[in-house]
């Protein structure tokens, strides 16, 4: 996995990508979807899923978040990703209470 941009990856066909969301000063209230279905995670907040775009093809996913009320308003999720393939653990755009949205996309570009 190769880092275009905060929202962009190069991946191989076939890749195993794992998005893991961190929570800070919030609780682990967040989903995951691919393509627009939504994906089951591993474990808190974790999800591990292969490329099925051939070379040449992109993968669009979004991460959605919740902040209850009661959440300071410095709370926020950071996003990682890492990539089967090698290279390094990627952080993402981070999804803050303040954002208009409680929402980041991402693609992923096969190679």
């Amino acid at each position: 996995m190769q880092r275009i941009k905060r929202s962009t990856y190069l991946v191989e066909s076939g890749e195993t990508v794992e998005v893991e969301v961190r929570p800070q000063k919030v609780g682990p209230f967040a989903i995951l979807s691919l393509n627009g279905s939504s994906l089951k995670a591993l474990g808190p907040l974790h999800w591990k899923f292969k490329v099925a775009a051939p070379a040449g093809g992109s993968e669009f996913g979004m991460v959605v978040c919740a902040f209850p009320s009661d959440a300071p308003n410095d709370a926020r999720y950071d996003l990682f990703f890492s990539g089967s393939a090698g290279g390094e653990t990627f952080q993402g755009s981070d999804i803050l209470k303040t954002d208009p949205t409680h929402s980041r996309g991402f693609e992923l570009r096969a190679i």
